[in-house]
């Protein structure tokens, strides 16, 4: 007599552990006088860690955590350094416009507003290309762009020259 024997495993990775499932079936060819088919069923279930490039998911988790704590830390400092800077700024971008606007005999309260809205008068701002005090696209005379002096002088320039706030959109 021959027996055929099959087993399925089923794996379920279940928040780092494995079910195991284990199913084993017997069936016999029929005999006269005997019963034509016997089953047997056998389940078995452990907890199996995962593992991932030599680490176990409960590190992976904790690393996790980390990070977002790590990460936190950094936009908390960054945002405490914007801060002072602004604070350290200001007087520069003030003087920065004034200085522009007496050079190029320029309305300075025009130039506030167009500041104001181009970057809420900060030299460190970007948008897309569009960089500095008065958003430039171009270098002001081959210097940073977020140097507020060379871009309110540049700026002032390119109005007297122009006649006009045309490539700005809040003039």
């Amino acid at each position: 007599m021959t027996a055929r024997a099959t087993t399925a495993i089923l794996l379920c990775a279940l928040g780092g552990a494995t079910a195991i499932a284990v199913t084993t079936s017997r069936a016999d060819p029929p005999v006269t006088g005997e019963p034509a088919t016997v089953y047997r069923t056998v389940v078995e279930t452990r907890t199996v860690h995962a593992r991932y490039q030599g680490h176990a998911v409960r590190w992976w988790a904790k690393r996790a955590i980390a990070n977002r704590r790590l990460e936190l830390q950094r936009r908390i400092t960054l945002q405490r350094i914007q801060t002072r800077l602004r604070a350290r700024w200001q007087p520069t971008v003030s003087y920065a416009i004034g200085l522009a606007a007496r050079v190029f005999n320029i309305d300075e309260n025009k130039m506030r507003q167009v500041a104001w809205c181009e970057s809420t008068m900060r030299p460190w701002a970007t948008n897309g290309r569009y960089k500095g005090l008065f958003q430039l696209g171009w270098s002001p005379y081959g210097l940073s762009p977020f140097d507020p002096v060379a871009n309110a002088l540049s700026t002032a320039q390119t109005v007297a020259r122009d006649g006009g706030w045309r490539q700005w959109e809040c003039g």
